[in-house]
């Protein structure tokens, strides 16, 4: 697709599903819809943003013929990647609103780690996670279980609130290629097995469940805290809530392998045992709830990141310890460098 002179009178529009996001030294466009993004240039954010309602003529006469051809690139990118539409009209189309998206629930999302000493009552967690009218839960075993521990595991979330299920399991012989197929067949809201500890690195993905087999061996909660585009969410609900708080811990409970209960298994600070203390009044602490408010756009090198509300966060590990707004330790990228 070319630009024609035709189009001078012309507007252009983004979908309200894109959004540009501009880093420190660079920018990207999220597709909310589609779920993916591209890397926009820098002068296109600036166009999009301060001259988004002038139309393609005025642009052409504002910067000049001779460098007219690369706004045409530019907006060939856009078309042709389907991010946006010339239109009559600038006011006609009202943006999304990214300031807040309401959710009534206290509890949206949980981990529960065992190794070869936990013996946490599954069942009952599962019921107390289903009174916050939880939807995602991560069940983290590090230590080798019978098929008989995991199909109880997943099959105990059924009749619950949870949609879903994500479970990380230790390799042994039977836990075959054709056996995890069967078993997210089997229970639908099995959306990610990874199988950590394995003989061959294999990704098995189908239209929405993923099998991840790894030879590493995940033994404890630190492996948690890993900054990657592999761990990219890109939709409409997860970039506000990354716009607007935590995008790891807000509305999260955790327990972990001894069943201390926390924000996170690899945060040091314990809010009772779940063993005795209701997971109802963990939630009402003001304590608990404070980091969920410590978003992308307070954390330092985050806020200057142009993958800022899709990237998830980590605060259990990060470069000053006493800093709970320090960069995240495990993450590699710097949005200064040129």
């Amino acid at each position: 697709m070319t630009l024609k002179s035709n189009l001078d009178n012309k507007y252009f529009i983004l979908f309200a599903c894109c959004i540009p996001v501009k880093g420190a030294q660079r920018c990207i466009m999220c597709d909310l819809q589609r779920g993916g993004y591209i890397k926009i240039p820098n002068a296109l954010y600036l166009i999009l943003n301060k001259y988004k309602n002038r139309t393609l003529g005025w642009l052409k006469n504002h910067f000049g013929n001779e460098n007219f051809g690369i706004i045409t690139e530019y907006f060939d990118l856009l078309v042709d990647n389907e991010y946006g539409f010339f239109s009559d009209s600038y006011q006609e189309f009202p943006k999304l609103e990214l300031d807040n998206l309401y959710d009534s629930k206290l509890i949206s999302n949980a981990i529960i780690d065992f190794d070869e000493n936990s013996n946490h009552n599954f069942a009952d967690i599962v019921t107390q996670l289903s009174d916050f009218f939880c939807e995602g839960l991560e069940v983290r075993l590090y230590s080798k279980r019978s098929k008989d521990f995991i199909e109880n595991i997943i099959s105990t979330t059924e009749t619950s609130s949870l949609r879903f299920l994500q479970l990380l399991i230790k390799y042994e012989e039977g836990i075959s290629e054709e056996y995890l197929t069967k078993l997210q067949n089997k229970y639908p809201r099995l959306k990610l097995i990874t199988v950590h500890g394995a003989l061959e690195n294999k990704v098995i993905e189908t239209l929405d469940t993923l099998i991840y087999i790894t030879t590493e061996d995940v033994l404890k909660e630190t492996c948690c805290g890993q900054i990657s585009p592999f761990y990219f969410s890109i939709n409409l609900k997860s970039f506000i809530d990354a716009k607007n708080e935590n995008s790891c811990l807000s509305k999260k409970i955790s327990i972990d392998k001894d069943g201390a209960i926390k924000n996170c298994p690899s945060m040091p600070k314990s809010f009772g045992n779940i063993s005795d203390t209701p997971l109802k009044d963990v939630v009402k602490m003001n304590d608990f709830r404070s980091i969920w408010s410590v978003k992308k756009d307070l954390i330092e090198s985050c806020s200057d990141c142009e993958y800022r509300y899709i990237c998830q966060d980590c605060r259990a590990y990060t470069l000053d310890n006493s800093n709970i707004y320090s960069k995240p330790a495990k993450c590699s990228y710097d949005p200064y460098e040129n």
